[in-house]
């Protein structure tokens, strides 16, 4: 007989996500060099998000678990997507250190921007 632990399907999702920062340092579009960029953000061309890890268990029995990283905040809008994944990867190596049971998972490369 199989027992119903050997028949319950677990599914995992790593998600990042770009939430937008809603009190940002504005300091350094005030020195020398940063004009043109202090104007784009005048005219909201980019805001500043957030760039969080979410990791989402599920399984067919209706229960889930989601682990989700601290966040670094303070990033502009339209920076490259590079750069954007390379800030998840490290979110990501964050709670995989936290959490040694995230070891075997990885990034797909995609950004959902909110």
């Amino acid at each position: 007989m199989t027992s119903l632990l050997n028949k319950v399907k677990v599914t995992s999702k790593v998600i990042v996500k770009l939430i937008p920062d809603l009190d940002p340092s504005l300091s350094y579009l005030d020195q020398e060099g940063f004009e043109d960029r202090k104007a784009a953000f005048m005219k909201d061309e980019f805001i500043f998000v957030g760039v969080k890890v979410f990791v989402e268990f599920s399984s067919s029995l209706g229960s889930s678990k989601t682990y989700e990283s601290a966040g670094l905040w303070g990033i502009e809008s339209d920076s490259k997507d590079e750069y954007i994944l390379d800030i998840a990867y490290s979110e990501l190596a964050d709670l995989k250190f936290e959490y040694p049971e995230l070891q075997d998972l990885e990034l797909d490369g995609e950004i959902l921007r909110l």
